[in-house]
């Protein structure tokens, strides 16, 4: 009797002791796919960071019709904040052109940008340097990678920064690699 009640103990014991078991593991999966979870949606979050048009809000007008007059507006999340701030307060030479505004449309500007910046990828530019580029950041880097220099060089397309030549959605901030194009 005491030998079946031994036994009979082992097994309840075993039986709760594999279901703490299987229980926390489940809870360990479960936290591990949600981590998963996030990781991915950072990665794909950060893949499709050109995929995107400009973020609406505050400042989303005054920013087409600033920046979109001259280029593509590129989306805001392409550079980070610190990056945006230095390209604010260099308009008088904003890549060899002058980009004055009012004050009050800058401060506007500047708070948009800021607002939909991407992760900062760098800490900008010094006051002697060349300002930040997004065709230099890694992420434009990584996505161009097949790209070869000669075909930058082309008369259709003449620079990385002519996103339009390749990307026809791209003054409706629409980069899908689907439909790129790239000129002859």
């Amino acid at each position: 009797m005491r030998r079946k009640m031994l036994i009979g103990s082992l097994i309840i014991g075993a039986g709760l002791g594999l279901g703490w078991i299987l229980t926390g593991a489940g809870e360990l999966r479960a936290e591990e796919d949600d981590e998963h979870g996030r990781r991915h949606e950072r990665e794909h979050e950060e893949e499709g960071r050109g995929s995107r048009a400009p973020a609406a809000g505050p400042g989303q007008d005054s920013y087409m019709s600033e920046c979109g007059s001259c280029h593509v507006p590129y989306p805001p999340g392409l550079l980070g904040a610190r990056q945006w701030a230095v390209i604010m307060t260099r308009l008088n030479d904003h890549y060899g052109e002058s980009a004055t505004m009012t004050p009050e449309t800058a401060r506007t500007l500047a708070a948009y940008l800021q607002a939909n910046a991407g992760r900062d990828g760098g800490s900008g530019a010094a006051a002697d340097e060349e300002l930040p580029r997004i065709t230099t950041s890694a992420w434009f880097r990584d996505e161009h990678d097949e790209i070869g220099p000669e075909v930058w060089r082309r008369e259709s397309i003449r620079s990385a920064a002519n996103c339009g030549a390749c990307h026809g959605g791209a003054e409706q901030g629409v980069y899908d690699e689907d439909g790129v194009r790239i000129p002859r």
